[in-house]
């Protein structure tokens, strides 16, 4: 961002304590974030405050909000989260959809069916293709339900399952457990983007993408 993008963007906040929020005064969406026009696109200010403030957002992460405002630029209030993150943190936020579960008109489900989703999920008896088939859903549906995303449930924990050949039992793994485990301190610092750490542990991209996101060596 250049200068005078830097002063347009300032000037549409009040820049006040580190304590209290820099509530956006321009145009938001209709879920109250603040948006700003930069190279002809439309970004949540909050993710530009960020990035002038802290650093570069990594690849596929999201920028959320300690303080539950989301008009809010400061970056004293921000932090880097995944979609699951912020996902998360909504719903423990109480900032769900108010006609969720039951109470919306339209849902296809009931608790009760909510809760055999779940246990058939964690018994491995039916895919995840098979479970949505069987209540006539969507697979992704399916996934929101047992990632507690939806018909949100403070007493539900979400175990993932695990392959049997994981890490170091995968004889064609380049990386350690004390690899990985560093990959993904490094990664949650905000300060590197997946190919710098590709390149400085010789691995693809694609690995480290997999490493970081749990998609590979998920046992640690």
């Amino acid at each position: 961002m250049n200068v005078l993008d830097k002063r347009r963007f300032e000037n549409k906040f009040i820049k006040s304590s580190k304590n209290e929020c820099w509530n956006w005064l321009a145009s938001k969406n209709k879920e109250g974030y603040g948006q700003f026009s930069l190279d002809g696109k439309m970004i949540r200010a909050h993710r530009i405050s960020y990035e002038i403030y802290k650093d570069k957002i990594p690849e596929n992460m999201c920028v959320c909000h300690h303080c539950d405002n989301p008009s809010c630029v400061n970056p004293d209030h921000l932090f880097i989260g995944t979609d699951l993150d912020n996902n998360r943190d909504m719903m423990m936020k109480g900032r769900a959809n108010k006609s969720s579960g039951e109470s919306n008109g339209q849902s296809k489900l009931t608790w009760r069916n909510v809760k055999e989703i779940r246990r058939l999920n964690k018994s491995n008896k039916l895919s995840q293709e098979e479970i949505a088939k069987k209540f006539g859903i969507s697979r992704p549906a399916v996934q929101k339900i047992v990632y507690n995303l939806v018909w949100f449930d403070s007493s539900y924990i979400y175990t993932p399952k695990f392959p049997k050949l994981y890490g170091e039992n995968n004889g064609r793994a380049k990386l350690k457990e004390k690899d990985v485990i560093k990959i993904r301190k490094l990664y949650k610092t905000g300060k590197y983007f997946q190919k710098d750490l590709a390149e400085m542990y010789g691995v693809s991209i694609n690995s480290i993408s997999h490493a970081v996101n749990y998609k590979s060596w998920k046992n640690i």
